[in-house]
């Protein structure tokens, strides 16, 4: 199988997965929570801060519907074959850091082993199909970072704020370039 067959197979299957717009506003709670965590002050008085990010959850998730239609509409649709559904890596890879969490916790680490668990899936799927999702390594990078700013000693909200902005901004990495990477394959814009 040449490359370009490569790619078309692995566009084809996870054309659903590739729908990156539909992730995008999931990345507003975290934004949000980040800008709390700078200004505290401007946290909610009237509901809890966990209502308002819950509620954003639930407009992301809701949002994501009406992106899936517009994707539908532009480029049409390509039925997930059973085996692909986003489901069981997604229930897998829950699973995987909360294992990770448990181990941490068990052997008494400092070190996020979630967070290098999911570096290292990161950057697998960034080198999968020929580095076709190469950001996703870009992602993986900034949670090195991130673990590399953690030896610093820093108030617990600024933390927090890191925190937010690394998961707020892997979701727009992620939801930019999968969004990319679908529309170059669907209108032409990559050369045999």
């Amino acid at each position: 199988m040449t490359a370009q067959q490569d790619r078309i197979r692995y566009i084809t299957e996870h054309y659903e997965q590739l729908q990156g717009l539909r992730v995008l506003p999931l990345s507003v709670p975290f934004a949000l929570a980040a800008w709390w965590n700078l200004l505290p002050s401007m946290k909610p008085t009237v509901v809890s801060v966990q209502t308002v990010e819950l509620a954003l959850v639930a407009v992301a998730l809701a949002a994501s519907f009406p992106i899936r239609a517009y994707y539908r509409r532009r480029f049409g649709r390509v039925p997930a074959l059973p085996w692909r559904s986003g489901v069981f890596p997604l229930v897998g890879y829950a699973a995987l850091l909360i294992l990770a969490e448990a181990i941490r916790e068990v052997a008494g680490w400092q070190l996020p082993m979630p967070l290098v668990v999911m570096a290292i899936l990161l950057v697998r799927l960034g080198l999968q199909a020929g580095g076709l999702r190469q950001h996703y390594v870009w992602i993986a990078c900034a949670c090195f970072v991130f673990m590399a700013l953690g030896q610093w000693s820093v108030r617990p909200n600024v933390r927090a704020m890191e925190l937010n902005l690394l998961v707020a901004g892997g979701l727009v990495t992620a939801a930019i370039g999968d969004d990319r990477l679908l529309r170059r394959a669907l209108t032409g814009g990559y050369a045999t």
